[in-house]
């Protein structure tokens, strides 16, 4: 019968989240989802425009921790049934959505790993490493240890962010070392080679390795094989056009 209850309410309350409200009336809501992040996040990607109260924050800031102590009143009983890891990563996109996250709490979220395998805890990482300012260098200086995390979403989100600095240094190193690196996976190798840039200083080296990987096209059985030889083929055009057409 509890649980019954549970389930009722949890409907009831993401009900009201996805509503369409005008702005007066989403803030008057706001409060009352505090201790269900992940019904108050629903709510503030409609409508960025939400200023939380600094009991709100406070409380949001308390679950975001994964390793910290809430208190009973944190956290609303339809949230029994998910993991304090779950409630951390909710609470802490909305304090991202809110703009309320600090340099600290950033950087905290940034490193974060948990017990139990070196990928633990990529979720909040993840979340962090897309919310990351590149315009903060106390931030801009994690990238290069994300791009290396152990789990590829994480790894992904990364290359992105590092590509924004491409004009100002004129390097693709991060990009060059995923995507010859032989245990990297595809997903990874596709987005590192997308984002090779002919102002980087490496272009010879570049446009070398492009010709390797190109040239594996048709090379093998596996149906998956294809793709990241043809994406080095599709960059290799902005690098070395003839040799490009030779392949």
């Amino acid at each position: 019968e509890t649980e019954k209850i549970s389930t009722v309410r949890a409907a009831e309350l993401e009900g009201l989240a996805r509503l369409r409200y005008d702005h007066a009336t989403a803030l008057q809501l706001a409060p009352s989802l505090v201790t269900a992040p992940d019904m108050l996040a629903i709510l503030v990607r409609q409508d960025r425009q939400i200023l939380l109260g600094e009991n709100s924050l406070q409380v949001l800031r308390r679950l975001a921790d994964p390793d910290g102590p809430v208190t009973v009143n944190d956290r609303d009983p339809i949230e029994g049934p998910r993991s304090r890891f779950a409630l951390a990563r909710d609470a802490l996109e909305v304090l991202y959505l809110a703009n309320a996250v600090d340099l600290q709490q950033a950087t905290r979220a940034l490193r974060y790993h948990c017990p139990g395998s070196p990928a633990c805890g990529w979720e909040i990482r993840l979340l962090a490493t897309e919310q990351l300012d590149v315009k903060q260098p106390a931030l801009a200086s994690d990238l290069d240890t994300v791009r290396r995390d152990p789990d590829f979403h994480v790894r992904l989100a990364a290359l992105p962010k590092l590509a924004t600095f491409i004009p100002t240094l004129q390097t693709c190193r991060p990009f060059v070392d995923l995507a010859s690196a032989p245990d990297e996976l595809p997903i990874v190798k596709l987005e590192a080679i997308r984002l090779l840039d002919p102002r980087c200083i490496e272009k010879d080296d570049i446009s070398t390795l492009l010709t390797t990987l190109a040239n594996g096209l048709g090379k093998t059985d596996s149906a998956l094989a294809w793709q990241v030889p043809a994406r080095a083929l599709e960059t290799l055009v902005k690098f070395r056009p003839t040799e490009a057409k030779r392949v």
